[in-house]
């Protein structure tokens, strides 16, 4: 699994102060955690094997579904504060993934991340992501994490929190540290393009 939304917003953060690193980042998440598989009784009705399903506690979270999100500078890196890094369109998953596209990368370096999440209180949530960072020509040159805590608003149809990423080479030695603030819009059938974009 691989994306590129934590080089992205690294990319940005360093252009802003006068400094670049090059490439695009991949991630690697966290299989199915927590969920517990299930007959499903009604397909196997008439053949010789039943499917088995997979049922998660956490289908009927506020945080499932589709949202159309933000992330904002906190001012780090000479960045000025309130400056719009990525938006992006998002969907958390009831099995605890979760899929980003962003906008801030061009889709030949992977314009996605994957990552997953846990709830962490009765409407906050966290969420985790390890990025590969990659130069020009393919070649490794770290790792990035990109942190966020973020709360369902009373309407459930919006969220804010707070991002944290940082990034590091393959020798583990510290390259950048970016905070800010993600909001998100929930993403449904009346949703139009105007409201998106």
């Amino acid at each position: 699994m691989r994306t590129s939304f934590g080089k992205t917003l690294a990319i940005a953060a360093l252009t802003s102060a006068g400094a670049l690193i090059a490439g695009s980042a991949r991630a690697q998440c966290n299989p199915l955690a927590g969920i517990e598989p299930q007959m499903d009784r009604q397909s196997w009705i008439g053949t010789d094997r039943p499917r088995r399903l997979f049922v998660d506690e956490r289908a009927d979270d506020d945080i499932v579904g589709f949202w159309n999100i933000a992330l904002t500078s906190h001012g780090n890196l000479g960045i000025p504060d309130g400056t719009v890094l990525d938006k992006g369109l998002q969907q958390w998953h009831a099995d605890g993934t979760e899929f980003l596209n962003s906008s801030a990368q061009k889709p030949l370096t992977q314009n996605y991340c994957l990552g997953t999440w846990v709830k962490t209180g009765k409407a906050s949530y966290s969420l985790n992501h390890f990025a590969y960072n990659y130069d020009a020509v393919q070649n490794v040159t770290g790792l990035t994490r990109i942190r966020e805590v973020v709360t369902i608003g009373p309407n459930r149809n919006s969220f804010s929190g707070t991002f944290v990423i940082d990034a590091y080479d393959t020798a583990r030695n510290p390259l950048i540290h970016v905070t800010g603030t993600v909001s998100g819009k929930r993403i449904t059938q009346d949703t139009t393009a105007q409201d998106v974009i």
